[in-house]
């Protein structure tokens, strides 16, 4: 039987106990849910470590008023982070009531992105691909007609992490770079965020030398890609709407969900690159699980084959 830590740090509570009621029918585990509950594992040799306490919190003072840089201790001993994070599937609405699995988090093992994280392909997996039936459709032409994407997220996000004047420089940046290749329309696109009060809505001041840009945000993530040949982004979840969708992507940073299926340089904004986006979904779902894995022991049994595998390599 698995020996787990379950930090639960930044995990809604709701999903806490869910996850962790069904971990226990199929694994040793142990819960902390305060840094100095640390003590308390600092003797336990732990199979893994499943947590969303991965990153150096800062968020450029905007989201947490204090720096804070403490990481797991390094007494604590693993095999494996097991990184918990967003779930992009969302996006394609299989996370609501009456979707098959109700999927939650995605869980990466080793990394906290998809071109570096040592999740693998098996039977498991596949059969996630036989149930959840995503089209992906063919790659769109450039053409004059449409636009290119820019896809804003949370500036203090924690891939980010800059002030608010910061993240106003970069986007303008990226569209005077645009302007050196391109004269296609400019679709700038914030997170669609509904409550006035909530802390991550904000506003930026942008300005298109060609005078030919779109500011959106309430407009539906499909109705932006619909308008759209390309997308440039940095580290949001939206990506994998915009790749499987068929429209091309420029990724500007390693820590993109899909950097692995991109092109990396504003450049190749007329002639984008063509991917193998089979492999990407496979890839994704390696890494995406729902209350029905947990409960039936699949995400145990997964980790528990790749451990194996570790061993007899």
């Amino acid at each position: 039987m698995l020996s787990i830590l379950f930090i639960t740090f930044y995990i809604k509570k709701d999903k806490i106990e869910i996850i962790s009621n069904f971990l226990r029918k199929h694994s040793k585990l142990f819960l902390i849910n305060d840094y100095k509950d640390f003590e308390k594992v600092r003797d336990i040799k732990f199979d893994f470590v499943l947590t969303a306490y991965y990153w150096k919190i800062n968020w450029a003072g905007h989201f947490e008023k204090k720096k804070y840089t403490k990481e797991i201790p390094s007494f604590i001993q693993y095999k494996h982070l097991i990184f918990q994070d967003s779930n992009p599937l969302s996006s394609y609405q299989v996370d609501v009531k009456g979707a098959p699995g109700f999927f939650i988090y995605r869980f990466s093992i080793g990394s906290l992105e998809i071109p570096m994280q040592i999740n693998k392909i098996d039977e498991i997996v596949k059969q996630k691909r036989k149930i959840y039936k995503f089209k992906i459709k063919p790659y769109k032409k450039p053409s004059p007609d449409l636009a290119i994407l820019i896809l804003l997220q949370n500036y203090f996000n924690h891939f980010l992490n800059m002030t608010i004047k910061e993240y106003q420089s970069y986007i303008q940046n990226i569209i005077l770079e645009i302007r050196k290749y391109s004269k296609n329309k400019i679709i700038v696109r914030y997170k669609n965020i509904e409550k006035e009060d909530d802390h991550r809505k904000y506003q930026i001041k942008l300005k298109d030398p060609l005078d030919n840009m779109e500011i959106t945000g309430k407009n539906s993530l499909d109705d932006d890609i619909a308008k759209s040949y390309v997308a440039i982004a940095h580290s949001t979840n939206a990506v994998f709407k915009v790749c499987l969708e068929g429209v091309h992507l420029i990724s500007m940073s390693p820590f993109c969900l899909c950097h692995e299926f991109a092109d990396h340089d504003i450049s190749f904004v007329n002639n984008p690159s063509e991917f193998d986006r089979e492999l990407l979904y496979y890839k994704l779902l390696s890494c995406t699980w729902s209350y029905e894995d947990f409960k039936n022991g699949n995400f145990i049994k997964y980790i528990s084959s790749h451990l194996d595998e570790e061993k007899i390599s």
